[in-house]
């Protein structure tokens, strides 16, 4: 699949590999494992939900910085063969 518009993203809690076309504090910024989170509700930034950025295994899902919005989105990409996912 080709990348596609992020107003397209699932909403149903699927990672994806997201895209963007900024600079944040100087550093540019490419791509990030996202997916959508309802739970994150505080009223105001997050009041329908916001995207969660994928940390690492030791991290996990952090809501994301709503001033720097991916642009498009992609499915991530089926394991290497062989592999066990987690």
């Amino acid at each position: 699949m080709d990348w596609q518009p992020i107003e397209t993203a699932p909403k149903d809690g699927t990672p994806f590999l997201a895209w963007y076309d900024k600079t944040a504090y100087g550093v540019p910024l490419s791509w990030a494992i996202l997916r959508w989170c309802a739970e994150y509700n505080d009223g105001g930034v997050f009041k329908d939900g916001a995207w969660a950025t994928f940390r690492g295994e030791d991290y996990g899902w952090d809501a994301h910085i709503p001033c720097f919005p991916p642009t498009h989105w992609k499915p991530l990409p089926a394991p290497p063969s062989g592999s066990k996912e987690k």
